[in-house]
């Protein structure tokens, strides 16, 4: 393989072949590599694609751009820019960034959130919505989206319950219990 440009002849007719061989030096240029999980499918914009020998490239007749089939979740994703002749030969490849959302953004609601000292002790629980990336306000599940530690609740006075962050969520939240 060539990575430039090469032009031969063939009785009168004259052919030019472009060829990536080398895919370790193409480039991808993201507008934004990183997003925020919001429970939506978040894709990369293109700022440019430029093979190994640096010339930029045109999206739809130079190369398409391939991405992955789900991109909801935190985690890392990669986007290929693939020959557009050629859907098995990639040009360049880049991976983008989806952070989990800050559990301190949820409402944590605490039912029953008080109760009477009788010696006893009282249980409560919780529950956690949050507002997706389309406005919609989703209840968030325990042990996949949060863990809750929730302590001892027998002698009268005001407690926190504290949530930590996880799959799609970091940080923490709180919730009283007085």
């Amino acid at each position: 393989g060539n990575n430039g440009t090469d032009e031969s002849s063939k009785g009168n007719k004259n052919y030019r072949i472009k060829a990536y061989a080398d895919v370790s030096n193409g480039t991808i240029t993201l507008k934004s590599g990183t997003f925020t999980y919001n429970g939506l499918t978040q894709t990369p914009a293109v700022a440019s694609v430029k093979d190994s020998s640096g010339n930029v490239l045109t999206e739809g007749t130079d190369y398409v751009l391939i991405l992955p089939a789900s991109s909801v979740d935190a985690g890392t994703y990669t986007a290929e820019a693939v020959s557009a002749s050629d859907k098995t030969n990639v040009i360049a490849e880049t991976d983008y960034t989806i952070k989990a959302a800050d559990l301190g953004s949820a409402a944590v609601s605490v039912n029953p959130s008080s109760d009477v000292y009788d010696g006893n002790e009282k249980k409560t629980s919780v529950t956690v919505s949050w507002t997706n990336g389309s406005g919609t306000k989703v209840t968030l599940s325990e042990d996949q989206d949060y863990t809750v530690y929730i302590p001892s609740l027998v002698e009268a006075g005001n407690y926190t319950l504290t949530l930590s962050g996880e799959g799609n969520f970091s940080g923490v939240a709180y919730g009283q219990f007085r």
